[in-house]
């Protein structure tokens, strides 16, 4: 699915498909959104609680290009981080227009907020890119390797408990027998059942 969002604007360009046209139509559409103010965890909380409701037995990778500046934001980076992980969604953030490597002594803060938007990708399993300037010509492609290479090692853990017939909270949790065989990521969780 590809998913646009600028200022007030949040857009569903393409459902989830595995139709190139469609695909690159959409992305081709993203070039006419409008420049602004975007409030970039609103709008990824948003877009996680859609796909939550959405159900279905899918691996929920979302990939967001951005400049990692929320502006006029209604919500903050652990709100997103939160719907996120409720919803199992991993978050590849891609950020474009890096102050990372440089100082501005204008905006001092500004690599300070592109260094939380990066995180997200460690909070929820994700790998985080990052590009100076709107990215290279091949950014897409880029991208799609590295999720490929990242995803191609992940597996997921799961078990059904026996029902009790009285819903209650349990712990689960998943453990590594040596740090040595790779990483957890999210390895404790409360559900009901």
């Amino acid at each position: 699915a590809v998913w646009g969002f600028s200022e007030r604007t949040l857009v569903n360009l393409t459902a989830p498909t595995r139709d190139t046209r469609r695909l690159l139509g959409a992305i081709d559409a993203l070039h006419s959104m409008p420049a602004g103010a975007t409030p970039l965890y609103a709008f990824l909380t948003k877009v996680a609680e859609r796909l939550a409701r959405a159900g279905g037995e899918t691996v929920r990778l979302v990939v967001i290009v951005s400049d990692g500046l929320p502006e006029k934001d209604g919500a903050e980076r652990e709100d997103a981080v939160r719907a996120a992980q409720s919803a199992g969604i991993v978050l590849f953030p891609v950020l474009i227009d890096s102050y990372r490597s440089t100082y501005n002594p204008w905006s001092p803060g500004l690599a300070d907020l592109q260094s939380k938007f990066l995180k997200i990708a460690e909070m929820t399993g994700g790998r985080a890119f990052e590009f100076e300037g709107k990215g290279p010509k091949d950014l897409l492609d880029r991208i799609l390797k590295g999720m490929a290479a990242e995803v191609r090692y992940n597996y997921v853990a799961g078990y059904y408990p026996a029902s009790t017939g009285n819903p209650e909270l349990h712990k689960v949790q998943v453990v590594l027998k040596t740090s040595t065989r790779g990483k957890v990521v999210q390895g404790a969780r409360i559900v009901q059942h």
